[in-house]
C-alpha cells in the first residue's frame, strides 16, 4: 500500500488548495423536497462523459444563506451509483421535514440545491 504524504508538524492544509479543480461539476441543481416521510427517494442521473469508473464523487446540499449566497453542507440524504463510465446516479432522500430542519438550523431559505463534483481518481 502506498503511503500518503502527511503535513509537517505545524503545517496546516490551506482551504481550497487540497484538491485540484474537479474534472466535472454539475453546478447548482435545484431540488424539490419529497412530501413528508413515506415517499420513495428521488433518483437523478447526471452525465459527465469522463469515461471512467475510478472516480471520487462529492455531493453537497445547499441553500441560500442570509447574505443571499448559496451555502453548502454535507448531506446524509444522498447516495451515489455509477451505472456506467459516463454517468453518476444520485439518490436524494430529502423530505420536507428534513429540509425544514436544515433551513431552520443553517438559516437557509428557498429551494434546496445539490452540487456534485467529480475527480478522476
Amino acid at each position: 500500500m502506498a503511503e500518503r504524504k502527511t503535513a509537517r508538524r505545524g503545517q496546516k492544509a490551506k482551504p481550497g488548495k487540497d484538491l485540484p479543480k474537479p474534472d466535472w461539476d454539475s453546478g447548482d441543481l435545484l431540488l424539490t423536497p419529497l412530501p413528508p416521510p413515506g415517499n420513495p427517494p428521488q433518483w437523478h442521473t447526471l452525465h459527465h462523459k469522463l469515461n471512467s469508473m475510478n472516480l471520487l464523487v462529492d455531493a453537497k446540499l445547499g441553500g441560500i444563506n442570509a447574505q443571499g449566497e448559496v451555502a453548502w453542507s454535507l448531506s446524509t440524504e444522498t447516495l451515489f451509483a455509477l451505472p456506467d463510465r459516463n454517468a453518476v446516479t444520485v439518490r436524494g432522500n430529502l423530505d420536507q421535514d428534513v429540509w425544514n430542519y436544515y433551513s431552520s438550523t443553517l438559516g437557509w431559505t428557498g429551494q434546496p440545491r445539490l452540487r456534485v463534483r467529480i475527480w478522476r481518481w
